[in-house]
């Protein structure tokens, strides 16, 4: 399974309940510390592999490098787990447009990006209904 967003919060807790069920996982999000040791917990914890995966989403190529490093690495995935986002508080007309764009590639592009590239290799091992 890859997760985004595993270093916190729900991303968290769905690595954990995957590891719960034995399923290795590609932690991926920014901080990599964090992941390391969420990684290091989940294999002592429930003997399960983790490979950590550092990579900020809201940029334009996050998708495309994700997807590249686990290829290469002859790591398949078979679960996708879109959790990471961001979101800002206030009125929209007063916020940044860089924050804007992030959010937007993050909550959106990147999603749908991760969903294609993977869901063709899916497709691939007739793994996802279409």
């Amino acid at each position: 399974a890859l997760v985004t967003g595993a270093s916190k919060g729900i991303g968290r807790a769905i690595a954990v309940e995957l590891a719960r069920w034995e399923i290795p996982m590609i932690l991926v999000a920014r901080d990599v510390e964090k992941l390391s040791n969420l990684a290091y917990d989940l294999e002592a914890c429930y003997g399960v592999k983790c490979c950590v995966l550092g990579a900020d989403l809201s940029k334009m190529d996050a998708a495309e490098r994700i997807h590249e490093a686990t290829t290469e690495a002859g790591i398949s995935v078979d679960i996708l787990v879109n959790n990471a986002g961001i979101a800002s508080e206030g009125l929209a007309v007063d916020a940044k447009t860089s924050d804007i764009e992030k959010m937007i590639m993050l909550n959106s592009l990147t999603y749908a990006k991760l969903s294609q590239l993977y869901g063709q290799d899916m497709k691939k091992k007739r793994r996802v209904g279409y």
